[in-house]
């Protein structure tokens, strides 16, 4: 004895194609659903036979994806994953383009640190830059500074990366946090290690640290996190990054 079923198919394809079966057949629509729910119920019939069977092997694969995510990637993985990152900072944060700089100020200070006259001048300069390149900020590198107590000067050699978003596929480019550390000690230790040997106080979990540059045998490193972990110390509206590798110093300006 048949039993009268009313739905609302969910693709207007499907019963497109029961209508031109039924064209075809020169039998009513209703008929031709009908035959091909007779020719699926066996196979439904088999499936619900080991539905326990399915749902224990659906719960071990997210038991094991679960593991995959969170403790077991492989070390290829992590590096494919670092090389990804560093692709989108070099396509989509930063500009192709470098400047280079060649500028002395005033510094009256004893020792090596920038002035303030130095870095006014320089977070100054900065803003021009980002103006004129619609830029976001910038990351300012000296790659040869002097100082000369007697003349009172300090400057030297720089160059700038112009930095157009710090955002970029859900992925945030912390660059508040940047820090420098030895090119021997990256090449024995890796970035995560070295940072930690350098005393530096993370105030994030970061999924890693890129090198954008280097120059005095040290590597300026950025980290990234995933935008949703982004905390109120990584958006501090900042013009510019001086670093200063010939005494291990870094601004936010």
């Amino acid at each position: 004895m048949g039993k009268k079923v009313t739905f609302t198919a969910k693709r207007a394809e499907s019963i497109e194609e029961f209508q031109r079966s039924a064209a075809l057949r020169k039998t009513s629509l209703s008929e031709e659903i009908s035959n091909g729910l007779d020719i699926l119920a066996p196979f439904y019939a088999a499936i619900n036979s080991h539905i326990h069977t399915v749902n224990e092997i659906e719960r071990n694969i997210q038991s094991i994806l679960k593991k995959c995510l969170n403790h077991e990637v492989s070390e290829k993985d992590t590096l494919n994953f670092e090389k990804a990152l560093w692709s989108i900072w070099e396509n989509n944060i930063r500009q192709q383009q470098e400047l280079l700089e060649d500028n002395f100020y005033i510094h009256k200070m004893a020792g090596q640190r920038m002035g303030k006259i130095e870095v006014d001048q320089i977070a100054k300069d900065a803003e021009d830059l980002v103006a004129k390149f619609g830029a976001q900020r910038v990351i300012w590198i000296y790659t040869d500074r002097r100082v000369n107590n007697k003349h009172l000067k300090a400057g030297g050699i720089s160059n700038i990366i112009i930095i157009n978003k710090t955002n970029f596929g859900g992925y945030y480019f912390d660059i508040n946090h940047t820090v420098i550390i030895p090119l021997i000690d990256l090449s024995i230790y890796g970035a995560t290690r070295s940072i930690k040997n350098k005393g530096v106080r993370l105030l994030h979990s970061y999924l890693c640290w890129i090198p954008i540059y280097h120059t005095n045998n040290m590597a300026v490193m950025v980290p990234v996190l995933e935008d949703k972990y982004i905390h109120s110390t990584c958006q501090e509206k900042c013009i510019v990054t001086i670093i200063n590798p010939f005494n291990e110093e870094i601004r936010n300006i």
